[in-house]
């Protein structure tokens, strides 16, 4: 197994600290991956929850007949 290096960004409310997004990029054996991940307020709960996950994977520079899932 080998260190795989990332990049990301998060989204906070600065006055309150919510989380608001958070996006995780990286590459595996020339697969490009991107996660995303946005969150909301469940009133029910009180509780700040996920809301939406996104998967993205992309093989190469994608020239004719590469794969992409969203």
């Amino acid at each position: 197994m080998r260190p795989v290096f990332s990049k990301g960004e998060l989204v906070i409310d600065a006055a309150t600290g919510r989380v608001h997004r958070v996006q995780l990029r990286l590459t595996i054996g020339g697969v490009a991956i991107e996660l995303t991940t946005t969150y909301t307020a469940d009133e029910r709960l009180g509780l700040w929850l996920p809301a939406h996950f996104r998967e993205r994977y992309e093989e190469g520079m994608r020239p004719p007949g590469s794969a992409r899932t969203q």
